[in-house]
């Protein structure tokens, strides 16, 4: 996909409120193969640009670029479109997303039927405890791109983000074990949540 050979802007914190926020992780190391050396070279450099760690090995006539990041990044997106986009080559390349948007209720993500959707609201303002800078990082990456509004507060030795999402949103997700893990993640951190099936 040439469109994302683009520039990337990785947000730690997340840009802009009108941006999108899409968050991705990938704890483990995992490969891909290319036969091209040219795409290989092509895909660790956009994983380079997301600030992933990122190794390439050449064996059996192929090459294989490995990558990780065991921190929640996300990227500032202009569009839904860019959002699915990313999210797509995201998935694709072995990582987690997450991406919170409005309900859509009976509507296909990228004309596949999603498998499950867990649903969410936190109407009053909640405060996550922060004693180190990367856990607020990724903290403001995960709700920010849950699409929760989040504001930084100093709290002597330590910083708090306080959280807030008035509204219902909804997280797509891939099995349902991931569903019960990230309702659980909101459930632990005061939200309200529905899971559908």
């Amino acid at each position: 996909m040439t469109a994302l050979s683009q520039d990337v802007t990785v947000t730690q914190p997340a840009a802009k409120a009108e941006k999108i926020q899409l968050a991705f992780q990938l704890y483990d190391w995992h490969a891909k193969h290319f036969d091209d050396p040219a795409q290989a070279a092509e895909h660790a450099k956009v994983l380079k640009q997301l600030q992933c760690e990122v190794a390439t090995v050449q064996h059996n006539g192929h090459t294989d670029v490995r990558c990780r990041t065991i921190v929640w990044k996300s990227l500032a997106l202009d569009s839904v479109e860019q959002v699915q986009q990313w999210q797509a080559w995201l998935n694709a390349a072995g990582f987690e997303t997450l991406y919170g948007r409005k309900p859509q209720k009976g509507v296909k993500s990228n004309g596949q039927p999603h498998q499950e959707i867990v649903q969410y609201r936190l109407t009053d303002w909640k405060s996550q405890h922060a004693h180190q800078a990367s856990q607020m990082g990724q903290y403001k990456a995960i709700y920010s791109a849950l699409g929760c509004e989040t504001q930084e507060v100093d709290h002597g030795n330590h910083k708090d983000l306080r959280i807030r999402c008035p509204d219902w949103l909804e997280l797509e997700l891939p099995t349902h074990e991931a569903a019960h893990k990230w309702q659980k993640f909101l459930q632990d951190a005061g939200f309200e949540t529905a899971h559908e099936h």
